[in-house]
């Protein structure tokens, strides 16, 4: 996306009626938005989750251990954005690719 971006601005200005600063924001935010997906791809592994905060011990025992932790969601984003449709779609895509092995 990044050695397309001036044709995507472009597409962006001639399709969406965006003015060139909207145009830049929707398509760099949308490469934004899938470089940075994708540095937590890589940093995940064959690891389908990652640990929220530190875990903590839930009883006396210590084997009542808990611990949050954030994985992908099932189903589909319903989220739309009119704005700045390529960002919306970012958005959507990189958590769909993100996660499609986690839940099988």
């Amino acid at each position: 996306m990044q050695a397309q971006r001036d044709a995507l601005l472009e597409l962006s200005i001639a399709n969406g009626g965006n003015t060139r600063s909207d145009a830049k924001f929707d398509i760099d935010g949308a490469i934004g938005t899938l470089l940075a997906y994708a540095e937590i791809g890589t940093s995940l592994g064959s690891q389908k989750f990652l640990l929220d905060g530190e875990g903590m011990q839930r009883a006396a025992p210590a084997r009542f251990h808990g611990q949050h932790v954030l994985c992908a969601p099932r189903g589909g984003g319903a989220r739309q954005r009119v704005q700045f449709p390529g960002l919306g779609l970012a958005e959507k895509a990189a958590t769909a690719l993100l996660g499609r092995d986690a839940g099988a």
